[in-house]
């Protein structure tokens, strides 16, 4: 049972960033292509900057030096990467998630995760979601900042309801597996149980170790992305220091850019 709640809790934690003290922050929208990163509200842009170092705020070209325009090139690539690398790292981490709940449900419930209908509903609920933030084809990358709530809402009721459902199915079923392991067996009652006890600490081993390279790749990309954030915050600093303009659309707060 607690290995259920723990496959569960992982895929819920896996809307966030894979290191929650390192987060981006993103009220508006960013569009990525080859050419320009712009931050966007309501489809207009809020700031644009193009593979040169040449900045609009607001649709108005900008006149920069040469050093402002360094800082700028390498602010519009550092996001582009940052941008690219959140998204992969979710990926990752909702696959890893899934992965640990199918395990899960098959050994406790005796059943795949298919045969759940509910859950596969709510699955694919979270999925158009996500896709509905994170819009990704061969030439542009959306993430849709100002549409980040919809995702705290695929997690509702059904949600918990559908949850709820393969919790009851499994202890039905751990029911009939205790069941049958007094009914039969060698030893006498107690061995009988200490060695169904023992089977369902073997499943939980083979899972971790199943998962554990997977996790343990996931956290250092996590790691990494932070390092990488806090170094892109201190260009962003730089940038607003030389554009006071840009303050205002800070992407990276000093308080969350702590990487414990």
């Amino acid at each position: 049972m607690k290995t259920l709640f723990i496959a569960s809790s992982l895929l819920i934690a896996s809307q966030a960033n894979a290191n929650s003290s390192c987060n981006f922050k993103l009220e508006h929208d960013l569009l990525i292509n080859n050419q320009v990163v712009a931050l966007q509200s309501n489809q207009q842009d809020l700031w644009r900057i193009d593979n040169n170092g040449q900045l609009w705020l607001a649709g108005e070209k900008q006149t920069t030096d040469a050093d402002t325009k360094k800082l700028l090139r390498q602010y519009q690539a550092g996001v582009r990467q940052q941008a690219t690398s959140t998204v992969e790292i979710v990926g990752q981490a909702m696959v890893l998630a899934t992965d640990a709940l199918s395990q899960v449900v098959s050994e406790l419930t005796g059943k795949p995760l298919t045969d759940y209908p509910a859950m596969q509903q709510v699955f694919a609920r979270i999925q158009d979601t996500t896709d509905s933030i994170i819009i990704r084809n061969d030439k542009t990358l959306e993430l849709k900042g100002s549409q980040l709530s919809k995702l705290d809402q695929a997690f509702d009721d059904e949600f918990s309801s559908a949850i709820e459902n393969l919790v009851q199915d499994s202890m039905g079923n751990i029911m009939l597996q205790m069941g049958k392991a007094m009914m039969s067996g060698q030893g006498n009652f107690e061995q009988r149980m200490e060695a169904f006890g023992q089977k369902m600490e073997h499943f939980g081993n083979e899972l971790e170790q199943s998962l554990q390279a997977k996790a343990e790749r996931l956290e250092q990309d996590s790691e990494a992305l932070c390092a990488e954030m806090q170094n892109l915050n201190a260009i962003e600093s730089s940038i607003q220091q030389r554009i006071p303009a840009m303050a205002k659309f800070d992407l990276f707060a000093d308080s969350t850019l702590v990487n414990n």
